[in-house]
């Protein structure tokens, strides 16, 4: 009775160890004011992805500037995992990424509004024309 009472104690302890580790957060704010907040907010087509030291570097073409980014290709950081709250970009994807100044360096995560172009509709049409537009 004990070996079964401690495997199920066990295998509950594992699956909650699991919800621990998940990334947890607040619904963002609307556009406006998600901008507002943001260091930088731009979007792009992602060049690459590499492990850094303190999670993944994402280098990004900037296509369109609303706040703080410059045409050419900037560096955002995001955790490794989406456990850690890691967005997981894709190269060649394009995306309209809401970043913050950490550390020096830009970065996001998945509580951000960051997203695909083709999810960022209610983002665009509330952002209006961006500050600046690369050809």
């Amino acid at each position: 009775m004990n070996k079964l009472i401690f495997a199920l104690a066990l295998v509950l302890g594992l699956g909650l160890s699991d919800m621990a580790l998940a990334c947890s957060c607040a619904p963002p704010p609307p556009p406006a004011q998600a901008r507002d907040a943001a260091d930088s907010l731009f979007s792009g087509t992602v060049l690459s992805v590499t492990p850094g030291k303190n999670g993944l570097d994402v280098e990004i073409q900037v296509d369109r500037s609303w706040k703080k980014a410059r045409c050419g290709t900037v560096v955002v950081r995001t955790p490794a995992d989406s456990a850690m709250c890691g967005y997981g970009f894709e190269v060649g994807k394009s995306y309209l990424v809401y970043a913050d100044m950490e550390k020096g360096k830009l970065s996001t995560n998945l509580c951000s509004r960051t997203r695909t172009i083709e999810e960022a509709g209610e983002d665009l049409a509330a952002l209006g024309e961006p500050q600046q537009t690369c050809s």
